[in-house]
């Protein structure tokens, strides 16, 4: 159990969540901002300056995963969500629980939308979807992604 704590304390310090840090809270309190913000961009257009902005928030650096196998650049990542703006229409994003520690974020997330296109290798005109999801964030102190 004590080698349990100490792994706790050296992953929270490590990770920069030691509670005592007076910044802590108003980081988190800004992630959870940033978060609310790329909702935003998602739900708030249906043409390609929703696509612009939420791309906005992608580092150039940035390093993703679990959108194929392996690492994802910001290449893969702008060609993932190029088609979740131009064939989901209709649509809502829908963020179920946010967790937000530091400049990390969980956000658990359904979405309705009518697919119009090709996505993931599905094709359909005006299907009414849903999608459920988990996605991870880590922002850097650029509030980048």
């Amino acid at each position: 159990m004590i080698k349990f704590i100490f792994g706790l304390l050296i992953l929270y310090s490590s990770s920069g969540l030691i509670l005592a840090d007076p910044t802590w809270k108003s980081r988190s309190e800004h992630t959870r901002m940033l978060m609310h913000k790329m909702d935003s961009y998602i739900n708030a257009s249906d043409d390609d300056s929703g696509y612009q902005r939420y791309m906005s928030i992608f580092a150039d650096d940035i390093t993703a995963w679990g959108l194929i196998e392996g690492p994802a650049d910001i290449n893969t990542v702008k060609h993932h969500y190029k088609p979740v703006f131009e064939f989901f229409e209709d649509g809502v994003l829908v963020t179920e629980s946010l967790v937000v520690a530091g400049n990390m974020a969980a956000q658990r997330y359904h979405s309705f939308f009518k697919l119009n296109g090709t996505f993931d290798g599905v094709t359909y005109k005006r299907k009414q979807m849903a999608i459920r999801g988990i996605t991870f964030f880590q922002f850097d102190d650029h509030d980048k992604i």
